[in-house]
């Protein structure tokens, strides 16, 4: 409808008696009234629809009759009465933490929310059963090519509740797999923004995953608004390497690892030469600058050295 109303908008702005092809029983009013009035419903109804293209349909108004399910329509009332079998299918059992809607002809007609059991008109009644359970759901394992252009593994958890019974039902096919397929979505979009782990503090999604997950709830939340559903969290679950740079990244990560406990090592043997040369000269051991560095480069080899120490001596 919307493709129709921005064709005839076109047509009308180019030519407005070109109408007059277009709806021939139009013409019969007078000063072209009837395609005025029209356009502006067209045009009107095109302005809703893109201003609101993702919220869906307001439904507490589309509730069709007083919500009596016994006497539903004229229809499903003479049925029932012709074929009172029908009546042995008529109850129905409502669960804590469940809601459930009812279609009479098609037509949105009630909604349960109250547990408890209750009876239906079966005839040209559908009742749809939803869940308003918190549900947790592990999205399968996704391959992304992080910020600085690595293949990684990652997965994480969702966990959803249904917040609306009546757009869970009818605006989506399925609400688990429409939050699926919407979370799998977004985590590809968000983590592929990330570098898997950076030398510095800026965000990673190995140090920063706490504050990488509330951007994917509120992304994701946008997606599910349209089904009715609340995210309680979003939570990266697995993150690894791809396996086909894995080893690289091992030997690189231990690489890393050898020189910052190598540094660590220089360190303390610099501070305790220091120390062993300034209590020696505290002490009243007085030391020629050459035996001070022999001493001092000894130190620092036998505390350095990965090798078994083996001491000399100089003849």
């Amino acid at each position: 409808r919307t493709q129709n109303s921005t064709k005839l908008l076109s047509i009308h702005k180019r030519n407005p008696r070109s109408l007059c092809t277009v709806y021939p029983p139009l013409t019969h009013r007078s000063n072209f009234q009837a395609i005025q009035e029209t356009m502006s419903s067209m045009k009107r109804d095109s302005e809703v629809v893109e201003e609101h293209p993702h919220h869906g349909r307001d439904w507490e108004s589309a509730i069709q009759g007083d919500g009596n399910l016994c006497c539903p329509s004229p229809l499903s009332t003479c049925l029932s009465v012709l074929f009172p079998c029908a009546w042995l299918c008529g109850c129905k059992t409502l669960a804590e933490s469940e809601g459930m809607v009812f279609l009479v002809n098609g037509k949105l007609a009630a909604v349960r929310r109250q547990p408890g059991i209750f009876c239906v008109n079966p005839c040209c009644t559908k009742a749809l059963m939803v869940s308003t359970r918190q549900i947790s759901l592990d999205l399968p394992m996704s391959k992304i090519i992080d910020k600085k252009g690595n293949p990684i593994n990652i997965s994480a958890m969702v966990n959803y509740r249904v917040k609306s019974i009546v757009r869970a039902s009818l605006e989506v096919t399925n609400v688990h797999s429409f939050v699926v397929n919407a979370a799998t979505a977004i985590l590809k979009n968000v983590a592929s923004n990330y570098a898997y782990e950076t030398p510095d503090d800026s965000p990673s999604l190995k140090t920063h995953s706490h504050q990488i997950g509330d951007e994917m709830v509120t992304a994701l939340q946008e997606r599910v608004d349209v089904a009715g559903v609340r995210i309680v969290d979003m939570l990266l679950n697995e993150l690894s390497y791809a396996p086909e740079i894995a080893a690289a990244m091992l030997q690189r990560q231990q690489a890393e690892a050898l020189v910052d406990a190598r540094t660590l090592i220089v360190q303390g043997a610099v501070e305790i030469a220091k120390n062993a040369a300034d209590q020696l000269l505290e002490s009243g051991i007085e030391m020629a600058p050459a035996e001070k560095s022999r001493m001092v480069s000894n130190l620092i080899c036998v505390i350095c050295g990965d090798a078994h120490v083996q001491p000399t001596m100089q003849v």
